[in-house]
């Protein structure tokens, strides 16, 4: 049982970290050839749109893995935590991103960058864990 919930743990571990070096690479990457082809005739086509979405993919494959660590995982009380966790940061991401936009929309605030939202809710879910944790000792 120890060595499947070591397992689930390494695995999880593994996708994480080669996401967020794809995510890294593709994200550098993205940047400095939408520069390159500024002012070029790339610089309006589909190679653009493709730039743009590129560092998108690793996020979408690291919320990939948060699920399958979530399914894979025996462990019903680390189970636990961690679905408590994610629940609480996507309710404080999602209170978070409605009164910014209220603010943007009646306060005149700047713009919240919407490619920060999936941080907003990673840094959430990771202080969520502290005091969902907490609560069971």
């Amino acid at each position: 049982m120890t060595e499947n919930r070591d397992n689930a743990r390494s695995r999880y571990q593994r996708r994480f970290m080669l996401s967020m070096i794809a995510y890294a690479v593709l994200l550098i990457a993205s940047v400095l050839a939408l520069e390159y082809i500024e002012g070029s005739e790339l610089a309006n086509g589909p190679w653009r749109f493709a730039l743009a979405v590129a560092p998108s993919l690793p996020i979408l494959a690291t919320i990939w893995a948060m699920g399958a660590y979530l399914v894979e995982e025996t462990d019903e009380f680390k189970r636990t935590i961690l679905a408590q966790s994610m629940l609480w940061g996507v309710g404080l991401t999602l209170g978070f991103t409605s009164v910014w936009g209220f603010l943007e929309e009646f306060a005149q605030v700047s713009r919240f960058p919407l490619y920060l939202t999936f941080p907003v809710f990673c840094f959430c879910m990771g202080l969520a864990q502290v005091f969902v944790a907490r609560r069971y000792k």
